[in-house]
């Protein structure tokens, strides 16, 4: 076990490095809770693009409501150095105290056994963290704002620094995801990246939207990646005033398979609207949204956050791009392939 607020301290000098991806977690939390596109809320959502607004939800967030998994697609690498007796003994107890037994004479002396206590540090911190990222033979580990969150949860002097974080961050898009905004603006495509680094092991967050549930089941089975969807328990799906139940098109996939045999394609759509109108008339019978939405059939549109290093997110790209996939993730797939190469490309010139 690890000192939660020890480690908290120790690894807090490094903090700024989350800066300018703080708004990745807002961006997460109101993908969650908001029925509007990813656009909408990077151009008009306050929670997102007001420093003010975006510390107060996140603070609400971190601290309230404890809806820690949103802060985890803020993350960065932190270095492991500068160890002493005294660091040791409040972060890992007697397991420091060994190390510096073993260690502590040839520390900032020997170069090879500093490399070493750092990257047993970090080694021992990753194994404790959920999520966490040990990169061997680099001396530092990669951690979320989750983490920080969760090590705070304690401590109000450690809230107070996360709180000042959350005000003196930057909403700032990178050029990656401003060549693709367009075009995912204009539903050309699904996927927009809204973070690109391969440092280390890098970093990658997509927002994906107009894609079915159906999608979205096969998509969190890659347990390595950080998830934030579109909840159905708190977002309504529909209009409580629209009689007209035909005009929900837009709320739901159709294949290109059925489209093209007419009957079954109408067939389809009357499931369709049928279900969404059992789903209306349930909640405008006071039935919660989170009971009514059993009535809703898998081909729903959804919004999800996708995070995760760029080595997981490449490996969920290899499993995914193949011919035997479903076509739905198959096509998700290929555009993250298509907007990394691009990065890449990015990164020569």
């Amino acid at each position: 076990m690890i000192n939660k607020e020890n480690l908290f301290w120790y690894l807090s000098p490094q903090l700024e490095k989350f800066k300018d991806k703080v708004f990745l977690s807002a961006v997460g939390a109101r993908t969650c809770y908001n029925k509007e596109d990813i656009c909408y809320l990077l151009e008009e959502d306050e929670r997102i693009i007001s420093n003010e607004q975006r510390s107060d939800f996140l603070k609400r967030l971190g601290f309230q409501y404890y809806h820690t998994s949103v802060f985890s697609h803020t993350f960065d690498y932190f270095e492991i150095k500068n160890l002493n007796y005294e660091i040791l003994l409040g972060i890992l107890g007697k397991r420091g105290k060994i190390l510096w037994q073993k260690f502590g004479d040839l520390y900032n002396y020997n170069e090879t056994a500093t490399e070493i206590l750092n990257s047993i540090v970090a080694l021992i911190i990753s194994s404790n963290l959920f999520k966490s990222v040990y990169v061997p033979d680099n001396e530092v580990v990669g951690l979320s704002l989750r983490h920080f969150v969760e090590l705070a949860e304690n401590c109000k002097e450690c809230k107070d620094k996360l709180e000042d974080l959350f005000r003196n961050s930057d909403f700032k898009l990178q050029e990656i995801t401003k060549k693709y905004y367009e075009d995912f603006k204009n539903k050309r495509i699904n996927v927009l990246p809204l973070y690109i680094s391969k440092d280390y092991k890098g970093w990658c967050v997509f927002a994906v939207q107009d894609v079915s549930r159906i999608m979205t089941h096969q998509l969190v089975r890659h347990t390595k990646l950080n998830f934030s969807q579109r909840s159905q328990r708190y977002v309504f799906e529909g209009d409580k005033n629209e009689v007209d139940y035909r005009k929900f098109k837009d709320l739901f996939v159709v294949p290109e398979s059925i489209k093209k045999i007419p009957e079954i394609h109408d067939k389809f759509l009357d499931l369709q609207f049928h279900s969404y109108r059992f789903y209306v008339d349930a909640v405008k019978s006071k039935i919660p949204k989170e009971d009514a939405r059993f009535g809703l059939l898998e081909a729903s549109k959804t919004s999800i956050i996708i995070s995760g290093t760029y080595e997981d997110i490449k490996d969920f790209i290899e499993k995914r791009n193949i011919p035997q996939a479903q076509w739905e993730i198959r096509s998700i797939a290929q555009q993250m392939k298509d907007i990394l190469s691009e990065f890449e490309k990015s990164m020569i010139k």
